[in-house]
């Protein structure tokens, strides 16, 4: 994610969505990385360091938060779709996976559980969750958006953000201005990357996709 030339400024609510032709691969391709930000979670790092091994830029500084973590399924957590379907119905699961609001029962001891470990230790035993909604997992995420990304960005740093599924899911539907009504439907490809730009006002111009 970059600060946007003035001449790729555009109007309206949402940032324009541009196929992936010859010059949006270049433009992808050849976009300069100034820092790198994941969660704590091995999975995204492991693919950072995929991803920085082939630009051939290991050597970016690489800031880790929790803030950037995976969903936390709560009673679901653990489960893959098809087991959760059988036990608990498809309905109720698919409300519980894909809604904004929708989910499922908490677990109680896992906010304990997870500050005894190390990598969350500096997190407050109240912010680390049992179990999140879409919602949750975007109120979580948002803070870290706002004060580390936006404010790199805003002073001229392109930015490479490595996460999880459902937490770009919860942060597409902020930037992109999404309904609510319209996230069961929103899918985030794996391994797609998607270069947002960025103008003075840290407004979100254009979208770039090689999707």
């Amino acid at each position: 994610m970059g600060k946007c030339p003035a001449d790729a400024e555009r109007s309206g609510g949402n940032p324009a969505r541009s196929k992936p032709d010859k010059t949006v691969r270049n433009q992808c391709a050849t976009t300069i990385i100034d820092g790198a930000c994941t969660s704590v979670l091995n999975r995204a790092i492991h693919s950072l360091w995929l991803i920085m091994e082939a630009l051939n830029q290991l050597w970016l500084p690489v800031d880790k938060s929790w803030r950037l973590n995976e969903r936390h399924y709560g009673a679901l957590q653990g489960m893959n779709k098809d087991e959760a379907t059988q036990q608990i119905g498809q309905k109720i699961v698919y409300h519980w996976r894909r809604s904004y609001r929708g989910i499922s029962p908490p677990l109680p001891d896992a906010p304990a559980s997870l500050h005894r470990e190390a990598r969350y230790r500096h997190v407050s035993l109240t912010d680390l969750p049992g179990g999140e909604s879409l919602e949750m997992t975007q109120r979580r995420l948002l803070p870290y958006w706002h004060h580390v990304i936006v404010l790199r960005v805003a002073s001229g740093e392109t930015m490479l953000l490595v996460s999880h599924a459902n937490t770009l899911r919860a942060l597409t539907m902020f930037i992109e201005q999404i309904d609510e009504n319209k996230v069961p439907d929103l899918h985030v490809l794996t391994g797609i990357p998607v270069l947002y730009e960025m103008n003075e006002k840290r407004a979100i111009t254009a979208r770039y996709s090689l999707e």
